[in-house]
């Protein structure tokens, strides 16, 4: 049968597709015609057979996918992809890939391993790429399905202080009710607390403002639990860029924004301004 054909019967092929493959590849090995078979095609064959792993065949040698040294050549999410959609079963699920491809890892060095994307060796024994991480998290194949390991910053950037990802995934993640949250969450009925994710929100604040978007870290301020904690971080940003405002014109768009827009009280805003003005002239006295 031409390559080209097997190819295209291996979208959603039964189990019988690739066992007709495995036995076309013991075949070769016991005529000792394989060698005779340029390497490139024997690796499909393996490929669509689901040897993504190179099973030695008796007689055989070493696979083809081995002689071509296939792990140098892919990174990660194309090694993974190859369990996905030929090393498992076609009503298999993602985490029964996952589950062999991470065997796979810590069975052999040559499978490239899902190191963040700015790591060429590994670290930190928890620190993997965050797509994998979220995919442990999906399939429920991690140590647990807390987002303490899957949004630790250094998943996704080699900073530490950079947490811009992991705050918008704790956003989304944290909404996906009995299904992902930071270990030491608590509460219910619609509010849950997690002083994990607290610190998560204080940092990406410090980020921004950081950045000088002192506007935005007020609007990521919104999204802390605690009321206090709230409204002392949202006067304090104000109080300390509200001098940044230079006319009329910026103050009612400011206003408008915050008090329209992010329904922030309008007494928040004063109180920013006297403890301004209170700083300022303390230390004009000093």
């Amino acid at each position: 049968m031409h390559l080209a054909t097997l190819i295209s019967l291996a979208d959603a092929s039964p189990e019988s597709f690739r066992r007709d493959l495995a036995r076309q590849i013991e075949v070769w090995a016991k005529d000792d015609s394989a060698r005779d078979i340029q390497v490139w095609c024997r690796a499909i064959y393996e490929v669509l057979a689901g040897q993504i792993d190179g099973v030695r065949t008796k007689g055989y040698g070493t696979s083809a996918l081995a002689q071509l040294r296939i792990g140098t050549r892919v990174d990660w999410r194309r090694a993974f992809a190859m369990r996905l959609w030929f090393g498992i079963p076609a009503d298999g699920e993602i985490k029964d890939a996952v589950n062999e491809y991470w065997m796979a890892c810590q069975q052999d060095p040559s499978i490239p391993k899902p190191l963040p994307w700015y790591s060429t060796q590994s670290g930190a024994s928890d620190i993997y790429d965050g797509l994998f991480q979220l995919l442990r998290l999906y399939s429920g194949t991690g140590l647990n399905r807390t987002l303490d390991f899957a949004l630790n910053p250094y998943n996704f950037s080699p900073a530490i202080t950079d947490v811009r990802i992991p705050w918008h995934l704790h956003l989304i993640l944290s909404q996906l009710k009995g299904e992902a949250s930071f270990e030491d969450s608590f509460g219910g009925k619609g509010k849950v607390i997690s002083d994990t994710g607290e610190r998560l929100t204080l940092s990406y604040i410090n980020q921004l403002e950081n950045l000088g978007l002192w506007q935005w870290s007020i609007f990521v301020a919104l999204h802390l639990w605690r009321e206090n904690a709230r409204k002392g971080v949202i006067t304090d940003i104000l109080a300390r860029n509200i001098s940044s405002i230079t006319n009329e014109t910026e103050d009612k768009a400011l206003i408008s924004k915050l008090v329209d827009q992010w329904k922030i009280p309008t007494e928040w805003i004063l109180e920013a301004k006297v403890s301004y003005f209170h700083d300022s002239h303390s230390h004009a006295d000093f």
